[in-house]
């Protein structure tokens, strides 16, 4: 890494770290009831890159570390493929990635330390099949042990014959995955070294840990120079590491040094069993002080490197559940805050200390946080529920479980509401004593669309008065989502911990605050700014958000264009079947929500089913009794209907219906309970074919007498467990 004079980043980002010492010093202890805030709507704060779109899971929290097929169970359980499916529904790809621990477990094959080594990829293929079928992006975290046989050793030699293993076999994984998904597509993906030298993760120390960094990166390179690789993906022994990047001979080039492209650590927040008073800006005051100490150590390369936190946890002891007090044993603390606003109330302020300190403030080149909170849920244990870091809260067991979606998960939606544009806050901005607690950002799109996002965490309730100076239109629509206590939090109806399952009454209360919710019941109304100036006044108690979104009227025609991939997935309920119906994002900030409509006959009358206006591309329908229809459509905030189309639910899991789909690509629902599905081939259909969501084609069928209805069992052992798409190859004219 040849070292450039870049000074004038350094002075920057020393003085970032000098400002996170004097907020330590200043304190957050004392709130303030009034806060005035202005908005100049015409200046251009500067871009504001949307990096919280990560999230993490340990595919074995469930499992034995040794049981090697653990991780692809648990994937592919009922429970794991509906949060799946549920994270890929928050809006405008304000979740895209997802970060899994031992995916490689899912790699078979044999002779791996051979030349002859073979490789087996069909599992990992359908668990990336999986992620990508749910609308996100795999970021792929090479940690785990492909087949058993790649492991490590502490003996130097038989370390470097496995280290030279790697290598082959991430030329071969790369090669792989190329000529399945395309290298476009996967350069849209990360791809990280194994996780967390210095714990149980890694225990080799951290010259083998380097060593293994060449041998990956040289594999690469055998395929694609340019694809990048991040690492390390640990704090721990940074020293060793760079050193090693920057002054050692490459065992494979020969050459001084070795190439890093993305910066990553696991920085945290404080010590679970020394201190349950959560900030965020501990994990910014961590971040800036490592930059500072590698800085001081010469290795002034790393603030040209883009940066990712891909473990921001909130706490060091993600898994502790409760503090036990050593003496006398008993619980002192549960950490219930994961089940309530408190939790979303710190990814606001998380991200928001992103922006200001490590961003603006540092210059450091950010480019991913992951709060690291999607950790698999599991039913029938509180401890895996309320008070672990999901998004989701799971009520029942593995067979027949109910989900409800936690307010973590819903400030997800709000901040992807926000636009790419910041705009100039020209009062009010926190300042370093109370920027911890209290932040706000302002936002436009290229369409002129208005949003804003505030929060308080842990503050007195605040006083709100906000301007928007210098609008850019004339009247809009004004939206006013919030959570609070009681908005958008479902935690207070049943916050049981003695695993006791919620009587359906409560659980349907709860489903009554499972989506983003208009603050006091508000309804969108229309404003029409004085001077171009509009001032609102609201309450924001502590540990609440506020998002407000202005949209100004359409110009021109309206977007008609229908959504794609519409699927629905069926599971066993609490107490009955549910149905999870799923539609591709609209991606347009002007829609305000999307109608499921219900029939049980394709002719009938439709009734709307969600009594929420719904930002997310998903929702769970509970209750119908018996095979039927549905029909979604999208309204924007000036109620123009956005879009129709509709979905035939015909035993919806277990046969296919294709009467509305001659001529489109039709997904067949992902449902683990499945042992076969029946296509139904219309009039008019000469054949279909059956692909993989990468392209793959695993599945023919055509018929000699095209002018009748046919019908297709397809045994699930010849589908194995991914998720497909049927294309009805050849239509008949006039049909």
């Amino acid at each position: 890494m040849a070292l450039v004079n870049r000074s004038s980043r350094i002075r920057r980002i020393i003085h970032g770290w000098s400002f996170a010492f004097g907020i330590i010093v200043a304190g957050t202890s004392q709130g303030f009831s009034a806060w005035d805030i202005a908005a100049d709507c015409s200046q251009d704060g500067g871009e504001l890159e949307h990096f919280w779109t990560c999230v993490g899971g340990d595919l074995k929290y469930n499992t034995s570390r040794n049981d090697r097929d653990g991780a692809y169970r648990t994937l592919f359980s009922p429970l794991q493929r509906q949060n799946l499916s549920l994270l890929g529904t928050v809006p405008h790809g304000s979740i895209r990635y997802v970060r899994y621990l031992f995916l490689l477990d899912m790699v078979g094959g044999s002779d791996f330390v051979e030349p002859t080594a073979t490789y087996d990829f069909t599992k990992l293929d359908e668990a990336l099949d999986l992620i990508l079928a749910a609308g996100l992006k795999p970021f792929i975290q090479l940690m785990g042990y492909p087949a058993d046989f790649i492991s490590f050793s502490r003996n130097d030699s038989t370390f470097n014959v496995q280290k030279d293993a790697w290598r082959n076999f991430m030329k071969e994984f790369v090669t792989h995955i190329y000529n399945v998904y395309g290298e476009s597509e996967v350069k849209t993906w990360y791809i990280e070294e194994w996780n967390e030298l210095g714990t149980a993760f890694w225990p080799y120390g951290p010259n083998k840990y380097n060593l293994l960094y060449e041998a990956i990166r040289a594999g690469i390179d055998d395929v694609d120079p340019s694809l990048k690789l991040a690492a390390p993906a640990s704090e721990y022994m940074l020293e060793k590491f760079f050193a090693h990047i920057n002054d050692s001979t490459n065992a494979y080039t020969g050459e001084k040094g070795t190439r890093l492209d993305i910066f990553t650590v696991h920085v945290k927040g404080d010590h679970a069993d020394e201190d349950l008073n959560l900030r965020a800006r501990t994990v910014t005051d961590k971040e800036i002080e490592e930059f500072h100490e590698l800085i001081d150590l010469g290795f002034t390369d790393v603030v040209d490197i883009p940066f990712m936190n891909t473990e921001a946890d909130p706490i060091i002891g993600w898994n502790s559940i409760m503090k036990i007090n050593p003496s006398t044993r008993e619980i002192e603390d549960v950490f219930y805050w994961r089940g309530n606003t408190e939790y979303a109330a710190y990814v606001a302020s998380c991200v928001y200390q992103h922006q200001k300190r490590i961003v603006d403030s540092a210059g450091i080149d950010l480019e991913l946080v992951s709060n690291d909170n999607a950790f698999i849920t599991s039913a029938m244990d509180y401890r895996k529920s309320w008070l672990v870091r999901s998004h989701f809260v799971a009520f029942g067991d593995s067979a027949q479980f109910s989900t409800i979606k936690k307010p973590v998960h819903n400030v997800m939606t709000m901040l992807g509401m926000l636009g790419n544009q910041r705009c100039v806050i020209t009062q009010g901005e926190p300042s370093a004593s109370n920027s911890d607690s209290l932040g706000i950002f302002v936002t436009k799109t290229a369409n002129n669309e208005i949003a804003a996002l505030l929060f308080n965490y842990r503050l007195t309730q605040q006083d709100v008065s906000l301007t928007f100076n210098n609008l850019p239109f004339d009247s809009a629509v004004l939206a006013h989502y919030r959570i609070d206590n009681d908005h958008t939090n479902p935690y207070p109806i049943w916050p049981d911990d003695t695993s006791s399952n919620p009587p359906e009454d409560k659980l349907n209360e709860m489903r009554m605050h499972n989506e983003v919710e208009y603050y006091l019941g508000y309804e969108p109304g229309i404003i029409r700014p004085s001077g171009g100036s509009y001032t609102m006044g609201f309450k924001l108690p502590k540990n609440a958000i506020s998002l407000v979104v202005l949209t100004p009227p359409p110009s021109g025609d309206v977007d008609t264009t229908d959504a794609q991939n519409v699927r629905v997935e069926e599971y066993g309920g609490l107490y009955g079947k549910e149905y999870l119906v799923l539609w591709d994002d609209l991606l347009s900030k002007r829609t305000r929500t999307y109608e499921v409509l219900y029939s049980e006959t394709e002719n009938g009358t439709y009734t709307r089913v969600n009594d929420q206006d719904i930002l997310c591309t998903g929702y769970i329908h509970a209750g119908p009794s018996q095979e039927g229809y549905y029909k979604v459509q999208a309204v924007d905030y000036w109620d123009n209907p956005v879009s129709e189309y509709e979905i035939p639910v015909v035993n919806p899991v277990r046969n296919i219906s294709a009467a509305h789909f001659l001529s489109r690509t039709m997904r067949i629902p992902a449902c683990a309970a499945l042992s076969s599905y029946k296509i139904v081939v219309p009039p008019g259909a000469a054949g279909f074919s059956v692909y993989t969501v990468s392209g793959r084609k695993v599945y023919s069928y055509s018929r000699k007498n095209s002018m009748h209805t046919g019908q297709v069992r397809l045994d699930r052992k010849n589908l194995n467990r991914g998720v497909y798409l049927v294309k009805y190859e050849s239509v008949l004219e006039g049909n």
